[in-house]
């Protein structure tokens, strides 16, 4: 007797899985026909499998001994509800294709036959999506009678089956989900990054491609563990730092897509080489900025490194807080507790040296810590983003954020203590007091980014206060915020020595920022012009020339003639300011003398730099 069965919509599923049955074309099983939202849904279906477009359920359940409900998830249960007494009158059996549901969505029928059929496959388009049925592997839930006639049907398709439970199809859907939707997902993503490398299209497309189908091909034959390879696979932290950064720049989003992928990850890495120390890679893989901190709750208490394992610090007050032997770093985001730690220091006659940073640290920020960690006993790092010197909103949310990068190479550098306080920390509902300056700080980025010395000012000071430091170190890139901060801990009688470091550069004399990782490709050759531009106005200086007008027309010069700054796909530099100041009032030196400082500030797209020369 042949087993009918019939449809209640007609989307992909309806179409894939009846042509799929259809194509039996024996006695056994055949498809009754179609029932959708309209006469004209219903006769396109029919027509495709060569089967009967029923006019309403009456006439669906009657000519059907099997009724699949192939509508969404979110809709099964409505459309049950509207058929449900004809269903149940019927006596006939109901099943639905959802991979998240279960049979209970089918209340009040017969539980015995009742049920949950799902291919996993992914079925792309509606006319030949039943092409990859064939073979594909279903699960099938439900009531034995189901089962049955389940198990049946697929056994005679040759498709492979398992049953399934209820109370594990949600679970077992997200993994569905992951293995072809979230795939797509990281697709995108990749295809996305590859497209803004600066490569030929066509050629990144076609890379990415065969990077992905190869890969695709190794996971299948070999397992995600085998086949795992790469940066995280061999342990690399800073390479997988390096991706963090460039990619934070480009889109936050996906950073944090990164971090969270490979995080699990790690956990193949770790079954491929049980015996591999995988610890630099978790201390780098903690959560950004945004998410909360460990904190090291005093200095006699446990000292909780990002790795979220418990290293002892040491529990004598006059030794405490210290960097434990395997050079993990204590964070702590409390700013009482922070006040905490240095007080005990400070009473154990420990100098206290503070490096000020907004996170995302490359080696000008490593040569600081290094610097403080000769110098002092204690070595803290700030790592805060500053909302209030930001003058632009885009800006401030394109700031890369690591901590757990970030908190790795602090402590490599030779830091003890992380401060990383959220906004909320330390701009509290209400917050109205700031610390504001006239004279060096309203001239250069002061004219340029209203308020953004004041919120300088302001955020140096609490952390003055927070930590009273001996020493605090700046670097000499940032001119005119080293004169700022020195001018106001001089004027407000700040007891702490603020003490410039020398600009760490790049191979082609960039000034080393963070911001160097928002650049493109071609945006960051353009960007070497700048040192070359200072170099060219100091041998100038060094040949006699004293007009700062002169010296600042061959800065000017010199950028603008550059052949990197005038290419077709990328725009040109845009110059904020070319000056020669005075480096203690930050006033227009005319003449120009030994000791002076030319300044300079360009726009490349939206990515601000800013560099410096001593004559």
């Amino acid at each position: 007797m042949t087993q009918k069965i019939g449809f209640i919509g007609t989307g992909k599923a309806a179409y894939s899985l009846g042509r799929h049955i259809a194509s039996l074309g024996g006695p056994d099983y055949a498809v009754s026909g179609y029932l959708g939202k309209s006469e004209a849904a219903s006769a396109e279906a029919a027509a495709f499998v060569h089967a009967e477009a029923f006019p309403n359920a009456d006439a669906l359940f009657a000519a059907s001994d099997l009724i699949i409900f192939a509508v969404p998830d979110g809709s099964i249960a409505s459309v049950w509800k509207s058929v449900r007494d004809t269903a149940i009158a019927s006596g006939k059996t109901a099943a639905h294709l959802s991979g998240l549901h279960s049979s209970l969505i089918f209340e009040g029928a017969n539980s015995d036959r009742a049920g949950s059929i799902h291919p996993i496959a992914a079925l792309f388009d509606k006319k030949t999506a039943y092409t990859k049925l064939k073979g594909a592997y279903f699960t099938v839930e439900g009531g034995e009678t189901f089962c049955g006639l389940a198990a049946g049907l697929l056994a005679k398709l040759g498709n492979p089956f398992a049953l399934i439970d209820a109370d594990k199809k949600a679970l077992y859907h997200a993994a569905s989900a992951a293995m072809s939707n979230l795939v797509c997902a990281i697709t995108y993503a990749g295809a996305s990054l590859y497209e803004n490398c600066g490569l030929p299209p066509d050629f990144a497309e076609n890379a990415w491609r065969s990077l992905f189908l190869e890969n695709a091909k190794n996971v299948a034959e070999y397992g995600p563990v085998q086949a795992l390879t790469g940066p995280l696979e061999r342990g690399d932290a800073d390479t997988l730092a390096r991706h963090l950064r460039a990619i934070t720049a480009y889109d936050p989003r996906y950073a944090d897509a990164y971090l969270a992928l490979s995080t699990i990850l790690l956990d193949a890495a770790r079954k491929k080489h049980p015996s591999r120390d995988y610890k630099e890679i978790e201390l780098l893989l903690q959560p950004p900025l945004s998410a909360p901190a460990d904190t090291c709750h005093s200095p006699t208490d446990t000292c909780h490194s990002p790795t979220r394992s418990a290293n002892p610090c040491k529990s004598s007050v006059m030794d405490s807080p210290i960097k434990s032997a395997n050079d993990d770093v204590c964070i702590i985001n409390n700013i009482e507790e922070m006040k905490t730690v240095c007080a005990s220091a400070r009473r154990a006659g420990r100098r206290i040296g503070l490096v000020p940073t907004m996170g995302a640290l490359h080696e000008g920020h490593l040569s600081l810590i290094r610097r403080a960690a000769d110098e002092c006993d204690l070595v803290i790092v700030s790592v805060f983003v500053n909302p209030i010197q930001f003058d632009d909103a885009s800006d401030l949310a394109r700031y890369p954020k690591n901590l757990g990068a970030d908190a790795r190479m602090a402590a490599g550098a030779g830091a003890d203590l992380v401060f990383a306080p959220t906004v909320a920390e330390m701009y509290p509902d209400g917050f109205s007091t700031f610390v504001d300056m006239t004279g060096v700080s309203e001239r250069l980025c002061g004219a340029s980014r209203e308020a953004h010395f004041r919120g300088v000012c302001t955020v140096v000071t609490k952390l003055f206060h927070i930590m009273t430091p001996d020493r605090a170190y700046f670097g000499e890139k940032d001119a005119q915020q080293l004169a700022v901060v020195r001018k106001m801990a001089r004027e407000l009688s700040m007891p702490v020595t603020v003490v410039g470091c020398p600009t760490v550069r790049e191979p082609d004399g960039l000034a080393m920022s963070s911001r160097n990782t928002r650049l493109s490709p071609q945006e960051r050759a353009a960007a070497s012009c700048l040192y070359a531009a200072l170099q060219e106005a100091a041998k100038s200086f060094a040949a006699g020339e004293t007009s700062p007008e002169k010296l600042r027309a061959a800065i000017k010069a010199r950028i603008e003639s550059d052949p990197q700054t005038h290419t077709e796909s990328e725009p040109s530099i845009q110059i904020d300011y070319i000056e020669i100041i005075d480096p203690e009032t930050f006033t227009p030196a005319d003449p120009v003398k030994q000791g002076d400082i030319a300044a300079i500030a360009v726009y490349i797209n939206h990515v601000r730099l800013i560099d410096n020369t001593r004559f």
